[in-house]
């Protein structure tokens, strides 16, 4: 999957690895910046993205709400923010 800016131009790659039964796997190829892994449960809708060793975010599925609704924890150094983002 390839992700454009407004313009059509390429601003990400996303590509799918190998999954078992009820885990997921992408690598996200990010332009000029270093690489972004994609891991979690299928099942449990729970995704962890890391930049190396470092965890950068965390989404998960509010399962109680009426709408789809996920939660997104970003992990920048110190710096925590949390953000729920609801699906339209």
């Amino acid at each position: 999957m390839e992700i454009e800016d407004a313009e059509g131009r390429q601003l990400a790659v996303i590509k799918k690895a190998l999954i078992s039964s009820l885990r997921g796997h992408w690598v996200v190829n990010v332009r000029n910046d270093p690489e972004l892994d994609v891991q979690g449960s299928i099942l449990d809708q729970q995704y962890s993205i890391k930049q190396g060793r470092r965890k950068i975010a965390e989404i998960s599925k509010k399962w109680f709400l009426p709408a789809d609704t996920y939660g997104v924890e970003l992990c920048r150094d110190k710096t925590e923010a949390s953000v729920d983002r609801e699906k339209r």
